[in-house]
């Protein structure tokens, strides 16, 4: 396969590419075994195809008046295959912080360094090189990408386009989504149990069949990703929304600063910058377990609140200070009561020693306590056998009372219901609290009038009936990756419409506006 951006510095600068041989040597000798063997493949895989990515992103620009200098592409290039090197610490943070120290081993790297400071020793040309190396790899990273300079001293006294190099390195590893990195799924010996995290990283990038970075068509330099997963059914299809929400994020970020800093040579595709396609299940594929379910949509969850802050405030005092309480939360339509009543179930499934249930009481449908209770049991693990609903009640105290320090959250949902018997698995759920450890909250997302006849409700002073603009720009920028400009203008736009006034609605209308690419069904 050619290697473009290498052949190019083997042609400009043969002694850079010579050095940069060297460089990739060391990388593969620090990666020659991966040390945290749950993590997905970061070593010669992952950034062999990052450096696939990066000659796809660079390729029009390497057309244009303005390509990359020998010194940008070896800093690139080093930079690309010595990203990761942080994730070969043995420190029990080297997932969250690994871009961080991939940059302090590179700085540290020369070989006149204390020992106690060095842990990786590179050959590479210089001060400036060695830092601004160092400066990109962190940069892969979005928000060290950005606090780049656009232009600096990267090798010797040769100046380069540093925050180019540092946003080409950012969208070319997020891009890379493969079933290569699914190294754990791709063996025969598992040694050791995955953890939820560890497992959603994996098997997410076992379920892609592949993808492409090329231009959009034969008439246009626009660039386009395409991304193929193995299947077209409910949990894939909930993994590419998460995968795809936090993509957008970040190509809405950067696409605008490479396309400034490239001279306008790197453009993305505007109206959608890519296509995902799901193809008919061949084979059968490993199935995502509870608990890495949880995490992802916890993830979802985060993405999906717009403030609240002051009623979630108070959920998790209680839930960290181990309390009993009962939060209303209405459940209109129009009000964005579902989506913080998720937000809290999937931060409680996700803790330690605590334990999520959510059932719901549907309107028509008779209420059906042993049912109820039945489906809220199973939740938390124990298994009742069928009973009357007298019988399921005492059977829902015995178990709640025996469970003397984990902490317990359960979500009730009503549609319409008039006779109060949730009352009694309410205040039996409540009751259970008395000398345990754990916390005991119940979520009751029902109609006000519901609310008011709950005698164990706790008032909150949240406003439900609005959302802030300022809230929703806020949110915007920060989990949408809009500027100021365009949150704002999002923002006028649903103030015009009235949509601000009915908070439940300000979500599917977000998504509709902000969604910048489309699905296929192969």
């Amino acid at each position: 396969m050619p290697r473009l951006l290498y052949d190019s510095l083997a042609a400009l600068s043969p002694t850079l590419k010579e050095n940069f041989d060297a460089v990739a040597k060391a990388a593969s000798e620090i990666w020659d075994e991966q040390h945290h063997r749950t993590f997905t493949t970061h070593g010669l895989p992952h950034y062999t195809q990052v450096e696939r990515n990066l000659d796809a992103l660079t390729a029009p620009l390497q057309r244009s008046n303005a390509p990359l200098i020998a010194e940008e592409i070896y800093v690139l290039l080093c930079a690309c295959y010595l990203h990761d090197i942080g994730m070969q610490l043995e420190r029990p943070d080297a997932r969250e912080r690994h871009a961080q120290y991939s940059y302090e081993m590179i700085l540290n790297s020369e070989v006149w360094v204390d020992e106690k400071k060095r842990t990786a020793t590179l050959p590479i040309l210089g001060t400036n090189a060695r830092q601004s190396i160092a400066r990109v790899a962190r940069a892969h990273w979005s928000n060290f990408a950005l606090a780049l300079p656009s232009e600096d001293f990267i090798h010797n006294t040769v100046k380069g386009r540093l925050r180019l190099l540092g946003c080409l390195l950012a969208t070319a590893d997020l891009l890379d989504l493969s079933p290569v990195r699914a190294r754990y799924f791709n063996s025969q010996h598992r040694l050791g149990k995955l953890d939820p995290t560890a497992e959603l990283h994996q098997k997410m990038h076992s379920y892609v069949r592949g993808f492409e970075i090329k231009a959009a068509d034969t008439t246009t330099p626009d660039l386009h990703f395409s991304l193929a997963w193995q299947s077209d059914d409910q949990v894939i299809r909930e993994v590419c929304g998460w995968v795809m929400r936090s993509f957008e994020r970040e190509w809405r970020l950067i696409s605008p600063i490479l396309r400034t800093e490239s001279g306008g040579a790197i453009r993305w595709q505007q109206d959608s910058w890519a296509v995902v396609k799901f193809h008919p299940k061949i084979a059968p594929l490993e199935p995502f377990s509870k608990e890495a379910l949880q995490v992802m949509r916890h993830e979802c969850a985060k993405m999906d609140r717009i403030n609240r802050d002051a009623f979630v405030s108070e959920y998790l005092d209680c839930l960290g200070n181990r309390k009993v309480c009962v939060l209303g939360i209405p459940g209109r339509s129009e009000v964005d009561g579902q989506q913080i009543a998720r937000w809290c179930y999937s931060h409680a499934a996700v803790q330690h020693g605590c334990k999520a249930a959510g059932v719901e009481v549907r309107m028509a449908a008779p209420i059906d306590v042993s049912s109820l209770v039945g489906a809220v049991l199973e939740q938390f693990g124990t298994h009742m056998p069928k009973a009357s609903d007298a019988d399921a009640l005492k059977y829902l105290e015995a178990d709640l009372s025996g469970r003397t320090s984990e902490s317990l959250v359960l979500v009730l949902t009503i549609e319409d219901e008039d006779d109060g018997l949730l009352n009694h698995i309410i205040k039996i759920f409540v009751d259970s609290w008395a000398h345990h450890g754990g916390a005991r909250i119940v979520l009751l997302v029902a109609p006000e009038k519901h609310l008011k006849r709950y005698a164990a409700v706790s008032s909150s002073s949240t406003n439900w009936g609005v959302l802030a603009q300022v809230d929703i720009a806020k949110y915007l920028v920060d989990h949408r990756g809009h500027t100021v400009d365009t949150a704002a203008k999002l923002v006028e736009q649903a103030t015009i419409a009235h949509i601000d006034r009915s908070p439940g609605w300000v979500f599917p209308y977000l998504d509709k506006r902000c969604r910048a690419w489309e699905e296929v069904r192969v």
